[in-house]
């Protein structure tokens, strides 16, 4: 594993710091290169169909799917304007509220979902869950989701 300058054995937080970096990086990589192999698309637009497809209706406003994927607006607008030219996604005037828009998933945008998102979980799985037991899987997710939450309560994770 690569690792940063040091002159002395790796501490436990060092050692950590860099395989959760590491980990992260090459994750992120694996799942772009097979959502472009299995959708022809970028990861991160791939995620927007699969959150859409979760919605009630395969429908969600723009602004809670710019939140759950921790997207900027104008990335979320980028994404989606692809995803419409693709002919997966329309946006639609929200039933909600009055000014607002909503993401909905057309059939295409259905079936890519169905077909897909069996390929990303087992592009997750063989390499990484499957050298997990049962109680490693349990405690990975939880200590993910104890990280997730210290990083949205934060202003400043870093400082």
């Amino acid at each position: 594993m690569p690792s940063y300058p040091h002159t002395s054995p790796l501490s436990p937080d060092r050692r950590a710091f860099e395989s959760l970096v590491v980990l992260s990086h090459l994750l992120e990589a694996t799942l772009d290169r097979r959502t472009q192999a299995d959708a022809g698309m970028a990861h991160a637009h791939y995620a927007v169909l699969a959150l859409v497809y979760g919605a009630p209706g395969h429908r969600m406003r723009l602004k809670t799917l710019s939140e759950e994927l921790r997207f900027s607006p104008s990335r979320l607008s980028h994404a989606m304007t692809r995803l419409e030219r693709l002919g997966l996604i329309e946006r639609v005037d929200s039933e909600a509220r009055g000014k607002s828009w909503d993401a909905v998933l057309t059939p295409a945008g259905i079936a890519t979902v169905r077909r897909v998102a069996p390929l990303q979980m087992r592009a997750v799985r063989q390499p990484l869950l499957a050298v997990l037991d049962d109680d490693e899987v349990a405690q990975l997710g939880d200590i993910a989701t104890k990280l997730i939450a210290r990083l949205e309560a934060a202003d400043d994770p870093i400082g």
